[in-house]
């Protein structure tokens, strides 16, 4: 009518936010990459840390002098290169290291092995020879399965036999003593697995080494 004012309807009360509990039970499953990455964190070999290092004294941990090490040869990084210690210290970083002194420790630890390799034979060898870094690989045979990577193959021509090398950072008092060392870490055992795995990848079994940086202050390779 003309003059009537209708009121307008007062607007609907803004909806109660859910109950927190209701909100976790309706959070999303993990993505396949996420899933796939927490299996990968148990299939590791070695297991990637996911804990931060304290410092109590300047000598780094030798698992990480391990990664490390093991990064610089899969980059075949030395530390007669300029740029050596900057590309090992965000890798001990993300290893678990946070005090500078136990850094550098692990950068000085890292470059005595690789500057003994470096003046190896071996090393001079690998350098002219044709390298695969960090083969990875997975095989199943029967109910069993196994999965990991290889540090490095390599050949010194095309038609040349795949050589397998696995490096090991491991102290050993000498050589007497490395025989047994080998058994009691089961490096043996691991060895077997490495060239089972690149004989199925390959086509032919490769020839396999096991190269310490550290027996008595010397290079070994077995």
């Amino acid at each position: 009518r003309g003059g009537d004012v209708i009121p307008s309807a007062a607007p609907d009360p803004a909806p109660a936010p859910p109950p927190t509990d209701l909100i976790a039970s309706l959070q999303p499953p993990p993505l396949p990459d996420q899933i796939d990455e927490e299996a990968a964190d148990k299939e590791t070999d070695p297991p990637r840390r996911v804990w931060r290092v304290v410092a109590r004294t300047a000598a780094a941990p030798g698992w990480v002098v391990g990664v490390l090490v093991h990064k610089a040869l899969q980059h075949w990084r030395f530390p007669d290169q300029a740029d050596f210690s900057a590309f090992l210290r965000p890798v001990a970083l993300e290893s678990g290291l946070v005090a500078a002194p136990e850094i550098d420790g692990a950068v000085r630890e890292t470059a005595k092995l690789l500057a003994r390799f470096r003046n190896h034979p071996l090393c001079a060898e690998l350098d002219q020879a044709e390298r695969r870094h960090e083969v990875a690989y997975s095989v199943v045979s029967g109910d069993k399965s196994d999965a990991g990577a290889v540090d490095l193959i390599a050949r010194q021509h095309p038609a040349a036999a795949w050589v397998l090398y696995d490096f090991k950072t491991d102290a050993v008092a000498d050589a007497a003593t490395l025989t047994d060392h080998i058994r009691a870490q089961k490096y043996d055992r691991q060895l077997e697995r490495y060239v089972a795995a690149l004989t199925a990848l390959l086509g032919e079994a490769p020839q396999a080494r096991l190269v310490f940086l550290d027996v008595g202050g010397r290079v070994l390779v077995r």
